[in-house]
């Protein structure tokens, strides 16, 4: 066999052997701390990152506990995500309009005293769009889903007022793969 053929013929062997190659593993996400939590005299925040069927992040869970007998909002207009330290747009929830999201109209959630308020909330700028060729959305089901939370730090900057007074909590969690 001439030097050219052997060549050639390691050449298609390294080339069929990658083509043989498994499927690849996905892995598992995972978050540390797995929920953060701040504690103030006034209310109790919980930010935690939640798995809906898979391995991977795609929404949080906000609770809000007011332990004061004055009433909490949150501005959803002006609560941010936040990846890596950089702000990435607002969040979104189950209930409200596109439009709303567009035009900064978000209705603001009210938390009465000694309430408890959660909601799962996603970053608007991870939704994923079914397509229209797309047969797996049933009639009347919304054919926009959260996507999966990357990697790296990823957190809430929540706007809070509470007696005319505006409060910033800034709960963040670090996401990674493996382990």
């Amino acid at each position: 066999m001439k030097r050219w053929q052997r060549i050639l013929v390691s050449v298609l062997f390294f080339v069929s052997a990658g083509a043989c190659a498994g499927k690849p593993v996905i892995v598992e996400q995972w978050a540390d701390p797995s929920r953060q939590i701040i504690e103030r005299a006034a209310y109790r925040i919980v930010f935690e990152p939640l798995k809906t069927g898979g391995k991977s992040f795609r929404t949080f869970s906000l609770t809000l506990e007011n332990k004061t007998a004055a009433e909490i909002e949150i501005d959803w207009n002006q609560t941010r995500y936040v990846h890596n330290q950089n702000i990435r747009g607002g969040f979104v929830f189950a209930g409200i309009e596109p439009e709303d999201t567009k035009a900064g109209t978000i209705p603001a959630d009210k938390v009465g005293g000694g309430e408890t308020f959660q909601r799962e909330i996603a970053p608007q700028r991870l939704l994923a769009y079914a397509t229209i060729r797309d047969k797996s959305v049933a009639p009347g089901q919304s054919g926009i889903n959260a996507g999966p939370v990357p990697e790296g730090r990823n957190g809430i900057a929540l706007l809070l007022r509470m007696d005319g007074k505006e409060f910033r909590e800034n709960l963040a969690v670090d996401i990674g793969r493996g382990k």
